[in-house]
């Protein structure tokens, strides 16, 4: 076969026909067929390993470069230059099937940068503009929190001061960290001592998600809505930390928020089972987006939430607004998955990574010596339900 032969082995088929494919991350491509008078040779892919397989009955001749020079200087002509018409043809022929591919991405591309229009259309018919209407406001001082979390200009200081002038937020934070939610082994008695305790990223954490649980109420679904959307928060954050291309508070606080739309979908489906089959017709995303835009959340976090999830399919050149902070949720999105569901990353995440000025831009490499020591060392400041899928 020409991924075990030695590099300066020819083959020629004698008769019958064969069929090529390679493969690569994980795929299989077809190279295309090879018939009588073809030749190929061990070292035709490159570094990529492909084989061989016979349609048909076929004969091939074994040629190997020692047997090659011993042939008269006619017979190595008519050989090179028919292994030379052979390699031109299967390149012309995957210049054709490449050609066709990008017809089919592109046409993909505007798909998928077409579906949130759909969904805004849809979510704009009366039954679901209703319901839209009808969820509860995020609290005020949420509002004002997640607003001053986004401001590129504020400070973490800033923040922290506020909530320390807050009553309200301050005793929203001993509420949460004393919950069966932490789980701390200890009652922490005041936001003093939780935020040097937590952090003050968890702490704005803990404060959204408080916010947003008050709205879409608590179950075992919403649970386990909530428990992705923040481990994607924190990762989102330690992920920006290493970019430096964007606020680390402002991932954290999108990486929070990135899925909302599906605890929108089961608040909705709970209250008002007669829009179900309209919901199913919307891409959640585009939910969590009309709805963070209800809210009063700045711009760039709902159309962030709203196109995220066409980083599985698009690159990053091909994003249409604020690629930094998709690339950098979609990257979040992918470590959670190779972290805690053992899953491969796509090929393609490589150009997100790129995309940030990562210095590691293999992802399992960048979970493994960046994120896994990141998240050791805040591991007892997590949400017990984090802790323990982190410490499973």
């Amino acid at each position: 076969m020409p991924d075990n032969g030695a590099p300066d082995t020819c083959y020629v088929v004698k008769d019958g026909t064969l069929e090529i494919r390679a493969t690569t991350e994980g795929t299989t491509l077809d190279l295309g067929v090879v018939a009588r008078g073809d030749c190929l040779t061990a070292g035709d892919a490159g570094t990529v390993s492909y084989t061989v397989t016979a349609r048909e009955v076929s004969n091939v001749v074994e040629l190997s470069g020692m047997a090659f020079d011993l042939l008269p200087p006619a017979t190595q002509r008519a050989l090179s230059q028919t292994i030379a018409a052979s390699s031109a043809r299967r390149f012309n022929a995957l210049v054709v099937q490449h050609v066709a591919a990008a017809g089919r991405n592109a046409l993909l591309a505007s798909a998928v940068k077409g579906l949130p229009a759909r969904s805004r259309l849809l979510l704009d018919l009366p039954p679901l503009r209703q319901a839209l209407n009808e969820i509860p406001a995020l609290p005020v001082q949420a509002t004002g929190l997640a607003i001053k979390l986004l401001d590129d200009r504020s400070r973490a200081d800033d923040v922290v001061e506020s909530i320390k002038n807050d009553p309200a937020l301050a005793s929203l934070v001993l509420k949460r960290v004393n919950s069966a939610h932490y789980g701390l082994e200890s009652k922490v008695s005041d936001h003093y001592r939780a935020l040097l305790l937590l952090g003050t990223a968890t702490v704005y954490q803990l404060l959204l998600e408080s916010a947003v649980e008050s709205v879409v109420g608590d179950g075992p679904e919403t649970r386990e809505i909530q428990a992705r959307a923040t481990m994607v928060s924190v990762l989102a954050y330690e992920i920006a930390m290493a970019s430096g291309q964007e606020n680390p508070l402002l991932a954290s606080t999108v990486g929070l928020l990135h899925n909302i739309g599906d605890s929108i979908a089961l608040l909705l489906r709970r209250t008002k089972p007669d829009i179900a089959g309209l919901l199913d017709l919307v891409e959640s995303p585009a939910l969590g987006a009309a709805v963070l835009a209800a809210w009063g959340l700045p711009e760039r976090v709902h159309q962030v939430v709203e196109r995220h999830h066409q980083a599985a399919v698009l690159l990053p050149e091909e994003l249409d607004c604020h690629p930094a902070e998709v690339a950098v949720l979609y990257l979040a999105g992918v470590c959670h998955d190779v972290l805690l569901e053992r899953a491969t990353p796509p090929a393609h995440v490589t150009a997100y990574m790129t995309r940030l000025g990562l210095r590691e831009t293999n992802c399992a490499t960048f979970c493994k010596e960046v994120l896994v020591p990141a998240l050791a060392k805040k591991v007892e400041s997590l949400p017990a339900a984090v802790r323990s899928r982190l410490q499973s």
